[in-house]
């Protein structure tokens, strides 16, 4: 499997679905607490711009035992990774995911895309 650096991953998705895990899936949750500006323009704290990877709705949030969320969408969708990253994985995973693609990205968090009918990374 080649490692690629990419900001442009396209899948096609048979549903469109999509799971952000790991550390996505508790930023993804902090997002829904009120923003205190003045403390966070004095925190320094480094956050990652994240683009929508695809057209859809949420069909599963983020929840305790379910650490991301997951997007359907209309099949043959295009999908494009959510921000910069490096493969990690590519191929058919038996977990129930089917034919998925993981990233691994700059601020350490993970996203992965699954149930597509095709993979071109």
């Amino acid at each position: 499997m080649k490692k690629i650096f990419s900001s442009r991953l396209l899948i096609f998705s048979v549903i469109g679905l999509i799971s952000w895990g790991g550390v996505l899936g508790r930023r993804f949750s902090a997002l829904t607490e009120p923003v205190n500006h003045q403390m966070a323009l004095s925190s320094r704290v480094k956050v990652a711009s994240l683009i929508w990877p695809t057209q859809g709705w949420i069909s599963q949030g983020y929840k305790p035992n379910h650490e991301g969320i997951d997007i359907a969408g209309p099949i043959g969708s295009p999908i494009i990774a959510t921000q910069a990253g490096e493969v990690i994985f590519s191929g058919w995973e038996d977990s129930g995911l089917g034919n998925v693609v993981k990233l691994k990205h700059i601020d350490g968090s993970f996203s992965i895309y699954g149930h597509n009918s095709h993979l071109l990374v």
